[in-house]
């Protein structure tokens, strides 16, 4: 039993009654099933149907008596704001400029009228759909990137270490505010220039310089040791990480620093010193068309834009087909795929590399669907050819501004958290599960379960903090302990931003925290230490 397809809402502006009966004729002949048709005999009776149905494709005339085909277009992107509907302009005479122009006003194709067919205008329809289907699914694709970005950027900007980028001439590329907080100078110093130029001491400068050189020479991650000038006037120890970050080509390109005031480790002993590894890498589907196989005949139709991309005439694609330009190893898997579809009448769907016209692999993705006649006799294959190129690409950049968010927070032992503040559902990243021994996905997901986690003595002061940062208006900040799942305890430093609705009730809080165990570790051994020392000077005085 074929499983049953959605019906579509298919809207036909035409002012012509003989032209919108033809059209429907064709259509119903050719997919009976497949459509909802509706009709409208002007452009302003066309945007008014647009703007109440839910449409899946318009078939609009050029020449209609309110307006042009060029100017329907321009209303239904601006002014309906549906940029996602696809529209098919159809014309009675057949003119580059129109079409030219018509495809430059976001038009999917054009028709003319005296060469429609049944068939011709059945694919046309379904090419459109696809491609803007992929066009949707692209987009909200780049909107999770870029979103993901935002958060990234949001997060370092607020990061309480400093963060620099440098190029192979070691000039500042970026560096967070965090710099400014800690010495009290303006980014602007610093952007483009190298230590040198920026002023910084003469001793600093020759030491960061030595680090970049190394790093860039090895392609393997550094670490240093300096002192800072405050805006006190007091000098503060600083440990930057020195990471590379590679190319297309293996080679390194920038060295990425972070660098942690240590002052407070230093001063309580100054050979204890805390190792680090953090890394932060900052970083980006057009169908090919359609294709019609007869069941008799072989192959019948391509569109240009995959003859294009092979370098093959239609008369050439069906003498030899183009399954040679397909890479040996996987030329039988898709020749094996096609046969059983066509021996068992199913879906036949396949993603493999044709070599193009410009010598290299491109991946695309082959569906079709069997077609048949009123006796159930398949009669014919109708498929698309999709470009998965851009889409691996977009796909590719979200794991992999998801993976180097993820080492960075690894390596830094932070973790993120937002938290919804009208249901207490609490989200944590993997990272801050990983601080308390967690495994990912195994924390409860709510505030209740975060205050299970604090250390009974510190959960008064955490939760009257919250309370104040929500109340006043203020930035969230606490140090207090936390119970790890093998029974430990470890100290972090959280610090997090509430989130206002417009009628200023507090809604959501999004935050960060750092596993400054190591720290505390340190102070406690260096005031045991310093009361050892104290005791023996009492009991000899």
């Amino acid at each position: 039993m074929q499983e049953q397809q959605r019906l579509m809402n298919l809207l036909i502006v035409e002012d012509s009654p003989e032209d919108r009966t033809t059209i429907r004729r064709y259509l119903l002949k050719e997919q009976s099933s497949r459509f909802i048709l509706h009709e409208a005999n002007s452009g302003q009776e066309g945007l008014a149907r647009c703007e109440i149905l839910q449409l899946d494709c318009v078939l609009l005339d050029y020449n209609l008596p309110d307006m042009f085909g060029i100017v329907f277009l321009e209303h239904l992107r601006t002014q309906l704001k549906q940029p996602f509907v696809p529209v098919i302009i159809l014309t009675g005479s057949g003119s580059e400029r129109i079409a030219v122009q018509t495809m430059k006003g976001g038009a999917q194709d054009y028709l003319r009228k005296d060469q429609c067919t049944p068939e011709l205008l059945y694919h046309t329809i379904t090419y459109a759909i696809e491609k803007m289907a992929m066009q949707r699914q692209l987009a909200a694709q780049r909107l999770e990137l870029e979103q993901q970005r935002h958060a990234f950027s949001m997060l370092v900007e607020n990061a309480p270490d400093i963060i620099a980028r440098f190029d192979a001439a070691f000039r500042y590329q970026y560096i967070n505010p965090a710099l400014t907080r800690a010495t009290g100078l303006p980014v602007e110093n610093f952007l483009g220039k190298t230590n040198q130029e920026a002023g910084m001491p003469e001793e600093l400068t020759a030491l960061v310089d030595e680090g970049l050189a190394s790093v860039f020479a090895t392609g393997k991650a550094g670490q240093i040791e300096y002192e800072l000038p405050s805006p006190t006037g007091t000098y503060r120890y600083f440990q930057t990480r020195l990471a590379p970050e590679f190319g297309p080509d293996g080679e390194v390109i920038s060295v990425l620093g972070v660098s942690r005031d240590i002052t407070e480790v230093k001063q309580t002993e100054i050979d204890l010193r805390e190792r680090e590894q953090r890394y932060r890498v900052m970083g980006e589907t057009v169908p090919y068309g359609v294709w019609m196989h007869d069941s008799e005949n072989g192959l019948q139709y391509i569109s240009r834009s995959f003859l294009t991309l092979i370098g093959m005439t239609l008369e050439e694609c069906k003498e030899r087909g183009w399954f040679h330009l397909v890479p040996p190893d996987e030329v039988e898997a898709v020749r094996m795929t096609w046969l059983h579809s066509q021996k068992t009448g199913q879906m036949w769907e396949q993603q493999y590399q044709v070599r193009g016209a410009d010598g290299q692999l491109h991946s695309i993705l082959s569906r079709g669907l069997p077609i048949h006649d009123q006796q159930g006799v398949r009669k014919r294959w109708v498929g698309v050819h999709l470009d998965m190129d851009e889409r691996k690409r977009v796909e590719d950049a979200l794991r992999e501004s998801e993976e180097r968010l993820r080492l960075a927070f690894s390596a830094a032992r932070m973790g993120t958290w937002d938290w919804d503040i009208s249901t207490g559902k609490l989200h944590w990243s993997e990272s801050m599960e990983a601080l308390l021994g967690l495994k990912s996905g195994t924390f409860g997901g709510t505030f209740a379960a975060f205050e299970a986690l604090i250390f009974p003595d510190d959960l008064p002061r955490v939760q009257l903090l919250v309370q104040q940062a929500l109340e006043q208006h203020t930035e969230y900040q606490a140090e207090f302990r936390m119970c790890r799942l093998d029974g430990s305890i470890c100290w972090v430093i959280t610090r997090g931003t509430v989130l206002y609705d417009d009628k200023d009730r507090p809604i959501r809080m999004i935050g960060v925290d750092l596993d400054i165990t190591e720290r505390r570790l340190a102070e406690q051994q260096a005031t045991e230490r310093a009361n050892e020392l104290e005791g023996i000077f009492e009991s000899i005085s």
